[in-house]
């Protein structure tokens, strides 16, 4: 009798590990989004590379073109976003580790009239990488810089003060992605952006562009030559007529 009552206590033990590895496997499941979609239509200039951070780096730190490009004002005040954000990711382990496994999206716009704006796109591995991001951001920020959360039609910014004077960044969650930001108005038009059918994953020319890209290069770099005016003016500082 006691035998019997073992065994099915056994089964039950393991249906029950079945169906709970089951479920949580199921809930770490990301849905299948193409970062590109995230992207909002009036983005300049597309980057996608893998370990974009190093490169990142490297063009800052050793690349002569990139540093006559900083005479520029529009430029050098990218260089100082660019170095914002590799100095968040350093500090965050578990955000570093994502950016050197996946393929980055970075999307350059206009801003405005003196600055352009910035967006990096993150693939996440499971839903709970953004549990480990946030308790990493926690652990190392300190008390002071704790993100302050807002909510965005149906999403959450995160709004995180940096070690540079007037330096913020601020970062969401969507469809599996990341995205982060120098600037909350890029994150909103980025959540808005991913929320539509529409996207440059349906633009006629992207897509024959895109299917040019190299597997075994840097990066991919895709130009958008309607809005790349709006860049030049930006960089120049001239009005586009």
């Amino acid at each position: 009798m006691f035998k019997k009552i073992a065994i099915a206590t056994l089964v039950l033990i393991i249906v029950f590990s079945i169906v709970f590895g089951y479920i949580y496997i199921k809930e770490q499941r990301l849905p299948n989004f193409d970062a590109i979609q995230a992207v909002p239509i009036d983005a300049s200039i597309i980057i996608k590379s893998q370990n974009a951070i190093s490169k990142l780096t490297h063009i800052r730190t050793g690349n002569e073109i990139w540093s006559e490009l900083k005479n520029l004002p529009a430029v050098n005040r990218l260089d100082e976003d660019f170095a914002v954000i590799i100095d968040f990711v350093g500090k965050i382990p578990e955000a570093s580790e994502i950016f050197a496994q996946k393929e980055i999206v970075i999307s350059l716009h206009k801003q405005n009239k003196k600055d352009l704006g910035v967006l990096y796109y993150i693939p996440l591995n499971a839903s709970r990488d953004k549990k480990l991001i946030l308790e990493g951001i926690t652990a190392k920020l300190g008390l002071g810089n704790q993100p302050v959360k807002r909510n965005f039609e149906s999403n959450v910014i995160y709004q995180i003060a940096t070690n540079q004077p007037n330096r913020t960044i601020y970062l969401s969650f969507i469809k599996g992605l990341l995205i982060i930001s120098p600037s909350g108005k890029m994150i909103e038009n980025a959540l808005q952006q991913a929320g539509t059918s529409e996207s440059l994953k349906n633009d006629a020319g992207f897509l024959r562009v895109s299917k040019t890209a190299g597997k075994n290069v840097d990066a991919n770099v895709y130009i958008n030559f309607k809005h790349l005016p709006e860049i030049t003016s930006t960089l120049f500082n001239t009005n586009l007529q």
